[in-house]
């Protein structure tokens, strides 16, 4: 099997993966390995270039995923009180400054307003 540009991606299992905002803008990987492997072995953390106060760290074991969270949700790393959510999602890819099938903010923020989303109510 051939692997796509971005390489191979495996699935993401369910509550494994953090979302971690509020982070220092020139924080580095081995201070976010430092404050979250006490919970548990890190599969992988990911700093999107695009957004830099956040970083996506993901672990083995969903448990020590909600133990981290349930611990660092709130707490100082580096003088910044960050915030810790469950994301099992991947971070956006942007191309040419918008996420990828969005043209705009401004088409976004239009069918926000006028409910243009599908499955709203």
């Amino acid at each position: 099997m051939q692997a796509g540009k971005r390489g191979n991606q495996q699935a993401i299992r369910p509550g494994c993966r953090l979302c971690v905002t509020g982070l220092p803008p020139q924080v580095k990987k081995t201070v976010l390995q430092g404050a979250f492997d006490d919970f548990g072995r890190i599969v992988s953390i990911e700093m999107p270039a695009d957004q830099k106060s956040t970083a996506f760290i993901e672990f083995e074991d969903p448990r020590d995923a909600g133990d981290a969270r349930g611990e660092m949700d709130g707490s100082m790393l580096e003088r910044h009180r960050i915030s810790v959510t469950v994301g099992d999602r991947r971070p956006k890819f942007y191309t040419n400054g918008n996420p990828v099938g969005e043209s705009s903010k401004a088409d976004y923020l239009q069918r926000s307003l006028t409910g243009g989303s599908a499955g709203g109510s």
